[in-house]
């Protein structure tokens, strides 16, 4: 095998090590977002529950009025972090495959 052989190789390995390792994080994130999800979806129907026993169907600012509005804070808050990492993930890697385009 000749210098430029090896040299071939090994940016194949590289190249396929390194799609494994996005095919990882992208079904990470997959998972989490699956995950997420579905908290959601229980807290909603947990937090449904208005003070006197009836399911509020109407789901809007005002039922924060007359409901415990801690939960929809907590889900909006924890939606707001997800949503900054993944848009900090993703610009990190647009970064990097613009740098290994040149």
């Amino acid at each position: 095998m000749t210098e430029n052989e090896r040299l071939a190789e090994l940016h194949k390995r590289m190249t396929g090590l390194r799609k494994k390792r996005e095919g990882r994080l992208l079904n990470a994130m997959g998972a989490a977002s699956t995950v997420l999800f579905a908290c959601l979806f229980i807290m909603v129907q947990h937090l449904g529950v208005g003070r006197f026993g009836a399911i509020s169907n109407i789901y809007s600012g005002s039922t924060l009025l007359y409901e415990e509005a801690g939960g929809y804070v907590l889900t909006a808050i924890v939606a707001f972090v997800i949503g900054t990492v993944v848009t900090i993930i993703c610009v990190r890697k647009h970064k990097k495959e613009k740098e290994e385009d040149r």
